[in-house]
């Protein structure tokens, strides 16, 4: 009775060790894979001409004010070869800068880049993506007003941190959009 209670319990934590480690695989590959996307990407936008280029801007970057109610904003969304399309959207501030890159294959995000520039600190996000769409993770890698680097490449676990990124970056894709038209 022992062995078969044994030999059942050998094969339960088998199949649950070898199905991580197959997620976890497959997640790795596809990480590899929007990496060999990204450089795709970048590559076609240094070898196309930028008519396949929508660009707007808003405000000017003269009448950024301290008070923080002037911005300057601007966007860029480029089609490329193979389904790809990248949006960037930029906005400035008195004191802080903001960045994002978007990539899209076929419509849908693979990967979004983005840094955020305060007075003293800078934190870059990196966000990666299933093939259907869903986040498979964001990365975190934040410098403070000291230049010491406070996380590098740090996986944001936290449910409420990962909601207000997600926010961001939807308001900031949908900000892209109108002004790149």
């Amino acid at each position: 009775m022992n062995t078969k209670l044994n030999s059942t319990l050998f094969f339960l934590l088998f199949l649950i060790f070898s199905t991580s480690s197959v997620q976890s695989q497959s997640t790795e590959a596809r990480i590899l894979e929007i990496r060999k996307m990204f450089a795709e990407v970048n590559s076609l936008h240094k070898q196309t001409s930028s008519s396949n280029c929508a660009r707007g801007t808003r405000g000017r970057e003269s009448d950024i004010n301290p008070e923080g109610t002037r911005t300057y904003q601007k966007a860029t969304r480029c089609s490329y070869a193979k389904g790809y399309s990248k949006v960037v959207y930029n906005k400035s501030g008195w004191e802080y800068n903001t960045s994002y890159e978007f990539y899209l294959k076929n419509g849908r995000i693979f990967f979004i880049y983005g840094v955020e520039n305060g007075l003293c600190s800078t934190s870059e996000y990196r966000f990666y993506y299933t093939e259907n769409g869903t986040l498979i993770k964001i990365l975190d890698k934040t410098n403070n007003c000291d230049d010491i680097l406070v996380s590098n490449n740090d996986e944001i676990r936290s449910s409420s941190k990962r909601t207000a990124l997600l926010s961001t970056a939807t308001e900031n894709l949908r900000l892209a959009y109108q002004i790149a038209q």
